[in-house]
């Protein structure tokens, strides 16, 4: 499976030009002795104006995430990094870290050639520098010319020139669509930057299409479409602010003059779900739960069940899922399962009335017999036991592991005035108010037919038109004819084969007769 970490860090940001953090990723279910790569970017509410990230650090465990601002409306002011941690590109999609040459005061783009994309991708990208010059100084990075087979990162230092850059490189993620193992979305978001808006910051509110459990996590990255081959621009500026369930705000800035009088800069975004509550972790759709202390087989069971009714020891599931199991906590019990998945140690087997744990031998995390009254670390389980990606199971397995939210009596929910709210166990379900309204219960449109509350003639049919935009008449033929706001009889002479007019006062009918 895709061995994935997410987070959001919460910064003070005082009146220094920049400051790092460390972020500490206990159970973490990355390995040890694989390269890490992170992607990250800034999470605000507006007080800091054109806040830029980069990592300084990233390990199995530990994650060193520095930002600088440029502008700040108070002295102490509060922002977030949101971030990734991973090993592999998720399925569908292609990873990897270019380093830059050393630059100084001046924009340095390298192409990446990739594997070709059906559509144009979008590209996710993160500074990685070991040292700011100076402290006065940080590196930005931005994408041009994206196509399905490859894009240029560009990186440039943010503000004044401070000597020659060096240790930078680039992080960068490039996909289509949803990320396997993510349950989020993803998509692209148009500015039209002028010279008149020069060091002000332009946000526009994106809606997500699905409604999510918990806030999800956004990364941000902005790209040109074309280059400029005649200066050396410098970098727009991309952070996201009043991120909620529902959406979030992008914004944009450049910092410096152009030497173009306006340009279109788009971002692309990546949302990333909250597969599991607080305390927990996830791996492969599945969520899992360190408990404190030692205890025997039967009171670990007993833990697991007050926790959440759909908890239980942990069931390896493969040779990764049992790894990630034994590095979470130091000699776990393991519930074994009669399948075709077995790793018991050297001259171990299942017996009756024998209970077993995973510990470390030259063959890796193997299982071992003991005495089910013994004392061991325990790891609860709760979710599928599949490889479940879809948003929708993401929803019910943090419902499982939380206390149910009325989303209709809290208010929390977007139904529309004229829709009816449901509460759900894995959210709510809005319904227009039938049959006078129709839509998807987000948006709904009065139905001028169904509601009665059209115009037509007593002797017209209404007909809804598509989207519910609005409706037609129409006279109920060949007895009544008119234009269906008024319909008039046509005279019974039968025997006439001829076309005759009657007029009055406020239609004109044509009757054929024969």
């Amino acid at each position: 499976g895709n061995l994935i970490e997410r987070g959001r860090t919460e910064f003070v940001v005082s009146s220094d030009n920049h400051l790092c953090q460390v972020v500490q990723i206990p159970h973490s279910q990355l390995y040890p002795h694989k390269d890490v790569r992170a992607i990250a970017s800034v999470n605000d509410n507006g007080a800091t104006v054109a806040p830029a990230v980069w990592i300084k650090r990233a390990t199995y465990n530990e994650l060193e995430l520095c930002v600088r601002r440029q502008r700040m409306e108070r002295t102490h002011h509060k922002l977030h990094v949101d971030w990734m941690l991973y090993h592999n590109a998720p399925v569908g999609s292609q990873t990897g870290s270019v380093t830059i040459s050393p630059f100084g005061a001046r924009t340095v783009c390298q192409k990446v050639l990739v594997q070709r994309f059906g559509k144009t991708p979008n590209v996710l990208a993160t500074v990685n520098a070991t040292a700011v010059l100076g402290g006065y100084d940080a590196v930005a990075v931005f994408v041009e010319d994206v196509s399905l087979s490859s894009f240029q990162l560009c990186v440039s230092e943010l503000r004044m020139y401070s000597g020659i850059h060096r240790n930078v490189s680039v992080n960068w993620l490039a996909f289509v669509g949803e990320l396997d193992g993510l349950a989020g979305e993803s998509g692209t978001i148009g500015f039209f930057v002028s010279s008149s808006r020069i060091a002000f910051a332009t946000c526009k509110w994106q809606t997500f299409s699905k409604v999510y459990a918990t806030r999800p996590r956004v990364i941000v990255t902005p790209y040109f479409s074309i280059r400029s081959r005649f200066c050396y621009h410098r970098p727009p500026i991309t952070w996201t602010e009043n991120v909620t369930r529902h959406g979030f705000s992008s914004c944009v800035a450049h910092l410096l003059a152009l030497c173009y009088p306006s340009r279109i800069v788009r971002v692309s975004w990546l949302a990333i779900a909250e597969a599991c509550p607080a305390g927990w972790v996830q791996l492969n759709g599945q969520c899992h739960k360190v408990v404190d202390g030692c205890h025997s087989f039967s009171d670990a069971g007993l833990i697991c069940k007050t926790l959440n009714a759909k908890s239980r020891v942990a069931v390896a599931q493969d040779y990764a899922h049992n790894a990630f199991i034994g590095r979470l906590a130091p000699r776990p019990w393991i519930v074994v399962r009669h399948s075709a998945f077995s790793h018991f140690g050297v001259g171990q087997r299942a017996r009756d009335s024998v209970c077993q744990f995973i510990t470390t031998s030259a063959r890796g995390h193997v299982w071992q017999n003991d005495n089910c009254l013994n004392c061991h670390s325990v790891v609860c389980q709760a979710g599928m036991l599949c490889a479940c990606n879809s948003q929708a199971f993401m929803l019910t397995m943090h419902s499982m592991l939380v206390a149910d939210i009325d989303e209709c009596s809290s208010g929390t929910h977007n139904c529309h005035a004229n829709a009816t709210c449901t509460d759900t166990a894995d959210g709510f379900q809005c319904r227009c108010n039938g049959p006078a309204f129709v839509g998807n219960g987000t948006h709904c449109k009065l139905d001028h037919c169904a509601a009665y509350t059209h115009n037509c003639h007593a002797k017209a049919t209404c007909t809804t038109l598509k989207n519910s935009i609005g409706y037609n008449c129409t006279c109920m033929g060949p007895r009544y004819v008119g234009n269906g706001t008024h319909c008039g009889e046509c005279p019974t002479w039968h025997s006439m084969r001829q076309f005759s007019t009657l007029i009055n006062s406020t239609v004109m009918m044509v009757c054929r007769f024969g």
